[in-house]
Formats: structure tokens, sequence, C-alpha cells
């Protein structure tokens, strides 16, 4: 077995030390099973690969049809008022134009691979 340093946050450190006293292992011990516990995980380094599903809507068109609600003036309750709040905003964020001719992965910056610049 060799030796090494490993450099960890003293609260780590106590927590562990603490950890090991309660299970009866030694700090080595518990340090090697949270090791071997971690590099038998799966990788999330494979997952990278695979491609990005990508899509893309008309230029000026929003995918998701909202409904229009007309509250009436009497409406009392906050939640008709919240609702009718949100759907005006929704209605203006829609109604803005495309300012940006970019694709989603490009304005996000992931390249043809899906893989992060």
């Amino acid at each position: 077995m060799l030796r090494t340093t490993v450099r960890l946050p003293s609260e780590l450190l106590e927590a562990a030390k603490v950890r090991a006293r309660q299970t009866g292992r030694t700090l080595t011990q518990l340090l090697e099973h949270a090791v071997r516990a971690e590099l038998a995980l799966q990788p999330t380094a494979s997952r990278v690969a695979e491609q990005s599903p990508t899509y893309s809507y008309p230029v000026g068109r929003h995918p998701i049809e909202f409904p229009t609600i007309q509250p009436s003036a009497e409406a009392a309750s906050l939640e008709d008022r919240l609702l009718a709040a949100v759907l005006d905003l929704q209605t203006f964020v829609v109604a803005q134009p495309d300012r940006d001719v970019r694709s989603d992965n490009a304005i996000l910056g992931y390249d043809a691979n899906g893989i992060p610049r």
C-alpha cells in the first residue's frame, strides 16, 4: 500500500473521522471505501458523446399556443388578476421579434457534437 497526502476541508475531515468511529473503521478504511464506491459509479463523461436533441422553430413563431382569456373587469380574486397579468406578459413576449439569428446550440455554447465550448 502506498501513502499519500490528501487535502480536505477541516469540517469534511472531522465528519469523516466521526463516521469512521461510528462505523468501527479507521479513517483509511472509510476513505478507501468512499473512493471505491465513487469509482464503481458509471462515469458521466460517456454521456457527453451523445448527440443532444435540437429543436428549431420558424423565425417569429412560438411553439406554444397560449389560450386567449379575457377576464371580466370585475374579476375580484387575486388568482384571476394574476392569471390575466401572466397571460398579458406571455402575449407580449411571444409578439417580440427574434433578434438573435444563431441556433439554439450556438446560443447555449455547444459545438456540433453537443459538447460545451
